[in-house]
């Protein structure tokens, strides 16, 4: 079963590496805006296993 929750910033970096910065150090994932309280991180799940990530800041990101 699919669901969305809420999730921490550190859980995004998995899913960022492999779709977006797969040639990249896994720590390139990391935004300096990911760990402000403005800003939301969210998965979509399917049993256990993280398959997607949406991050929503308010802050410019380069």
């Amino acid at each position: 079963m699919k669901n969305i929750e809420q999730i921490i910033a550190l859980k995004t970096s998995a899913v960022r590496h492999a779709v977006l910065r797969a040639e990249k150090p896994i720590e390139s994932c990391h935004f300096d805006s990911d760990t402000l309280e403005i800003t939301v991180h969210s998965g979509l799940y399917d049993s256990d296993n993280l398959l997607e990530v949406i991050s929503l800041f308010e802050a410019k990101n380069d």
